[in-house]
């Protein structure tokens, strides 16, 4: 009977050490967003209500595929925090003609989400861009295949349609986010919306228009989790001492 109580200490005291943690959630608001015109320039336009992804024209009129990147600054935790979730939410509309865009059409290529390596500054660089086939671009770590489709029920600048990452990108973005902390925090990281061809387009090939401005611009939620209890696990120790002692006692 009291080899079982020791036992039973023993497992209580292992489940506590695992979860004696509080989970605490972040939404971070996308801190900048830029628009990538085939590597050539960066452009930020304050004015603009929606980053695109695809092709269209650049302000000289000149017919482009574009990319999209969020940038975000990461949060301050304590040493004993590790991000334990994470996903990614973008505002989509306009890939198709509606009240407001009357010459949109439908897209014909998906739009992918990368990871770009975190830095110490929130520019973005003209290295960034990518536009091609999911995982042709080695410098960046791919997220979700298809991110953006056309088949994605799109509306208009009232109703437009949410987009979140899905459970294996999620776990993506938690490795990710947890090596940027690796690095030390106060990094920037940036997400990257990238159309998966960029082959034979025309002006009828069409974009995903991304909300840039507030409450609607891209989120990214971060859950931290602290790591086993120090309380927990002398409970471990104590147990494991019980569980010795008894043993010794019945010898």
């Amino acid at each position: 009977m009291k080899n079982r109580l020791g036992l039973l200490v023993l497992v209580l005291s292992i489940f506590v050490a695992l979860t004696d943690h509080t989970a605490s959630a972040v939404q971070l608001q996308r801190l900048t967003d830029s628009g990538i015109a085939s590597a050539d320039l960066v452009v930020r336009n304050p004015y603009s209500t929606l980053a695109d992804v695809g092709f269209e024209n650049d302000w000289t009129g000149k017919l482009e595929p574009w990319a999209a990147v969020c940038v975000f600054k990461l949060p301050a935790k304590s040493s004993d925090q590790k991000v334990s979730s994470a996903s990614f939410t973008v505002s989509m509309t306009r890939t198709a003609s509606d009240g407001y865009q009357p010459y949109g059409v439908t897209p014909t290529f998906n739009g992918d989400l990368y990871a770009l390596s975190p830095r110490s500054t929130p520019q973005v660089l003209t290295s960034d861009y990518y536009g091609g086939a999911y995982g042709g671009d080695s410098t960046a770590l791919g997220v979700q295949d298809n991110f953006l489709t056309p088949t994605v029920v799109t509306r208009n600048f009232i109703y437009p349609s949410i987009v979140s990452t899905g459970l294996t990108a999620d776990a993506t973005l938690v490795q990710y986010l947890n090596d940027a902390y690796d690095n030390g925090s106060g990094q920037y990281v940036f997400l990257r919306l990238s159309p998966d061809s960029v082959t034979n387009m025309v002006d009828t090939s069409g974009y995903f228009g991304l909300f840039e401005k507030q409450p609607s611009a891209a989120i990214l939620t971060i859950t931290f989790v602290p790591e086993p209890g120090f309380g927990g696990w002398l409970l471990v120790l104590f147990g494991v001492g019980l569980m010795r002692w008894r043993r010794a006692k019945l010898v």
